[in-house]
């Protein structure tokens, strides 16, 4: 009798959806859910990886040419971060919403809000996801550390322990994978982009706390790979020193490669796209590059590594005007992933700043430095060797990016 009552259950009773007990997951997250419990084994997912990486897209804010993204930083104190608190921010062109951080957040963890709809203004129509980092004043209390349940990866790591139980109940459909234009431009990726915040958006500078014993480390590092005599030393004023910089003078999907007034200029005007220009005369595996770059106009300037002029895979690192960074993977299908992103009291904000932007890769270790001072540093396996270049994004208006004073220093393996 128990038996048949839950099979009964099991036949007749719709599924809970996952954004039930989480509003901020998407209608895509609930379909890969139902999809995943569907009552016909011959519907449900074939394999956990094709679960796995249909969840990973799902997971992923949906972009459409009306949506933006916006991103800011709230620092808030330990007492604040143990309890949680609300605060309230003023959309571009809407009205003021509130933003409610939940107790036990960390310093530095990312909060992606959904903002469509919330502000009552058709102005914000096209403001769809807010993404707030969280900064938390130094102290003498420790703030908790709590794995909050709304983030992507737990939910990936719950969904997947969950599907090994539902793979025993049958098979059904793979997803595919599509792929997205390839060439000098960058298109923009499912995610959205941008780190540049909205102009007349308020925005916060995370401070680094003390240096930590890893710190040290990779400052000890800079002056050690960019202490020695460099391999390639451009001025950029020309392209006589022969390393084949890329020239593109006439505005080519947006974008333009060029030497002008003593400095090698790259410019993008098309919104939420990147242009890079590359040097077709170099090929680095194990190395530190420097290069000095003024953003003097616009959202975003960078540096673009390990490139391959085959198969179009590169690493692209870029700052902001308003102090952000990011460092991501990409290839000819468009944005791969972002290995690292946040703020640093390092970069120079504002318009006609320059900042010297340095990166050292030996091997999988990338690690980064903004006017000499650590970034950030990751693990990476994804590309081993390639040219290097630049790059301008257009976040909220035309970009020029002024790049001067190149330098390469080789490295051991």
């Amino acid at each position: 009798m128990r038996r048949w009552k839950v099979c009964s259950k099991r036949e007749h009773r719709s599924v809970t959806i996952a954004g039930t007990f989480n509003p901020q997951l998407s209608r895509e997250v609930d379909e890969v859910f139902l999809h995943a419990l569907a009552k016909a084994p011959e519907e449900r997912f074939a394999t956990i990886a094709a679960f796995a990486n249909a969840l990973k897209q799902a997971l992923l804010p949906e972009k459409t040419e009306q949506t933006t993204t916006l991103r800011t930083t709230l620092v808030i104190s330990q007492h604040e971060a143990r309890n949680g608190t609300s605060r309230s921010l003023d959309l571009p062109g809407a009205q003021r919403i509130n933003v409610d951080i939940p107790a036990g957040v960390r310093d530095g963890q990312v909060l992606r809000l959904s903002v469509r709809g919330k502000t009552g203004d058709d102005a914000s129509d096209g403001v769809e996801m807010l993404v707030v980092t969280i900064s938390i004043t130094p102290g003498d209390e420790t703030v908790r550390q709590v794995s909050m349940l709304s983030t992507p990866r737990t939910w990936l790591l719950g969904a997947m322990a969950l599907f090994v139980v539902l793979a025993s109940m049958g098979t059904y459909l793979l997803v595919g994978a599509h792929a997205t234009p390839n060439g000098p431009v960058r298109p923009r990726p499912t995610t959205p982009r941008s780190i540049t915040t909205p102009p007349g958006t308020q925005t916060t500078v995370v401070v680094n706390p003390s240096p930590s014993a890893s710190m040290i480390a990779e400052q000890k590092l800079y002056s050690e790979a960019t202490g020695g005599k460099p391999v390639l030393i451009d001025p950029l004023v020309n392209n006589l020193a022969g390393y084949q910089w890329d020239e593109i003078p006439v505005i080519t999907q947006g974008g333009t490669c060029a030497f002008i007034d003593g400095a090698y200029h790259a410019t993008q005007e098309l919104r939420d796209v990147f242009y890079r220009c590359m040097a077709k005369q170099t090929d680095y595996a194990n190395f530190a590059y420097q290069v000095e770059a003024t953003i003097q106009t616009g959202d975003e300037g960078g540096i673009v590594f390990r490139f391959d002029r085959v198969l179009l895979t590169f690493y692209s690192f870029h700052i902001s005007t308003d102090g952000a960074f990011r460092l991501d993977v990409d290839n000819r299908e468009g944005f791969v992933r972002t290995l690292s992103q946040g703020t640093s009291p390092a970069i120079k904000i504002g318009h006609n700043q320059t900042n010297l932007i340095t990166v050292i890769a030996q091997g999988p270790h990338l690690s980064l430095f903004v006017n000499k001072q650590y970034v950030t540093d990751v693990i990476d396996k994804t590309y081993s060797r390639g040219s290097i270049g630049v790059m301008a994004q257009d976040d909220y208006s035309p970009t020029n990016v002024a790049f001067t004073n190149a330098k390469v220093w080789l490295l051991p393996s």
